[in-house]
């Protein structure tokens, strides 16, 4: 609207030159025929019938100019509507791709900022055989980047069917809120509407939090649960993300611990930081939602399993 609005101002201002300069040949032409009998005024009729032509000319070329000037800038908001892709990158997306991005990464009202995953492994030992006792804590900031207040989806799964003890050890806390103005809030996890579970999975689930517009909220949750010494994972973030970052503690003389990143940009995934036990992944990239890590770990004796990708 504001290119719109120029354009017209332009064309308004040159069009007024031109036919100011037209009316100016004309007066001078007009005089001139008036004083024909005036030798001295044949040079005013000239210099007024140049004036009138380029008074035409301006008008004239003004109009063409700004004219295809204008159906060129309709032709392409015209293209950016159809396909901003094709239009911005000169290359075809299919419409469905464009629909699924538009869905869940523009018009998503909110953004993680520091994305992150805590693993503690502990070797425990129950009926004789080995464990691992694991706390497992995820925060990041949430924001709203709309101007009116929304209910984000904040949650926490876990897989049973590897667990010991059909995964019953699970214990999920309270998910902690902090407002950008320092007050606490809590999520509560012994809400049976928060809690999904069946043989496969047990799940935390609320979309009872608002956010107002623009404002941005930390969440931190924690769960405590048993851990069998062979296991794998994926956990994913439901919102595009400004990072991602996955630390390990674990007992390092009875499992080895292995990650890659479900990410276009792995590579930087394969050289995390290690220490005596420890070992940290930094995804220095945004993640998309869906995106996120798959790691897994296995006793150390054993051989790496293969990954299929």
């Amino acid at each position: 609207m504001e290119k719109k609005s120029t354009f017209k101002k332009s064309l308004f201002k040159y069009l007024g030159l031109g036919i100011a300069t037209i009316a100016l040949g004309l007066g001078l032409v007009f005089i001139s025929y008036s004083k024909k009998d005036r030798p001295q005024w044949f040079y005013v009729h000239t210099i007024g019938t140049s004036i009138l032509t380029a008074g035409i000319l301006i008008v004239t070329l003004e109009v063409y100019h700004k004219t295809r000037e204008e159906k060129k800038e309709a032709e392409r908001l015209k293209k950016i509507g159809e396909n901003v892709f094709d239009a911005l990158f000169e290359q075809s997306v299919p419409k469905v791709v464009i629909d699924q991005f538009v869905e869940h990464v523009v018009r998503s009202p909110f953004f993680k900022i520091g994305y992150n995953i805590r693993y503690n492994l502990n070797k425990i030992s129950i009926s004789d055989k080995k464990y691992l006792k694991g706390t497992v804590t995820v925060n990041y900031h949430l924001r709203n980047l709309s101007h009116t207040i929304k209910n984000p989806i904040i949650s926490f799964t876990f897989r049973k069917d590897l667990l010991p003890n059909e995964g019953k050890d699970i214990q999920i806390q309270d998910a902690l809120i902090e407002r950008s103005d320092g007050s606490i809030e809590y999520l509560k996890a012994d809400d049976k509407d928060n809690i999904f579970e069946n043989d496969y999975v047990k799940v935390f689930k609320s979309d009872k939090l608002e956010i107002h517009g623009n404002e941005t909220v930390y969440v931190s949750q924690v769960a405590e649960l048993v851990f069998p010494l062979k296991y794998n994972e994926v956990m994913i973030s439901l919102y595009a993300s400004e990072e991602l970052r996955f630390v390990i503690e674990y007992p390092q003389y009875d499992i080895d611990v292995f990650a890659y990143a479900l990410h276009p940009s792995d590579e930087a995934f394969k050289h995390p930081r290690e220490g005596r036990g420890y070992k940290e992944w930094h995804l220095n990239e945004s993640l998309l939602p869906c995106q996120g890590i798959n790691f897994w770990w296995y006793p150390r004796k054993e051989q790496e399993p293969t990954q299929n990708t």
